[in-house]
């Protein structure tokens, strides 16, 4: 039993192996450090990820097809509160009864960088209604969305729409 045990150790402690530094530049990261490469990876793949994701979030291609139209797109100050709720007033430019809608915006602060709208992404925010709006008429809506610096909203857009008889019309 002895035995076993110090053969089992024995080779433990053999497997161990010398241990790695980070801090060595390797020939096969472009002789960067495996800390600076790694830094280096991520943060590249973090600026991807974000303008991939701004891309999305951006496209309003075919916007112009839309049956809602966004005639008004501010942000408005909350009674008695620093926050900052997010107004849109709209049409519904088709010839059909619309119940439901779906909103984007974009909005930035004093700098013109991308403000606090109510996203998970800096600049960008959403909402939706279920007022029932007939054609040719206009509507509007305030969502609070609790924005700590929001100063104008660049553009607002519907992106998804339901009619009163069950069809959909969808931005892309």
């Amino acid at each position: 039993m002895k035995v076993f045990l110090i053969a089992a150790m024995l080779i433990i402690v053999s497997c161990k192996g010398k241990p790695h530094n980070e801090n060595i530049p390797l020939e096969s990261l472009g002789g960067k450090t495996e800390k600076e490469w790694k830094k280096h990876y991520m943060d590249s793949m973090m600026d991807n990820n974000k303008q991939r994701i701004d891309n999305d979030l951006m496209d309003t291609s075919g916007l112009y097809l839309g049956p809602i139209q966004v005639t008004k797109a501010k942000f408005t100050e909350k009674e008695y509160s620093n926050y900052k709720d997010v107004y849109l007033a709209y049409k519904n430019i088709s010839s059909k009864k619309v119940s439901a809608i779906r909103f984007k915006w974009y909005g930035t602060n004093a700098f013109g960088e991308p403000a606090d709208a109510g996203g998970y992404v800096d600049g960008f925010g959403g909402g939706f209604t279920e007022r029932s709006l007939l054609p040719g008429r206009t509507s509007d809506a305030t969502w609070s969305i609790l924005s700590r610096d929001g100063k104008k909203i660049i553009l607002a857009w519907a992106y998804e729409v339901a009619f009163d008889d069950g069809s959909k019309w969808a931005l892309k």
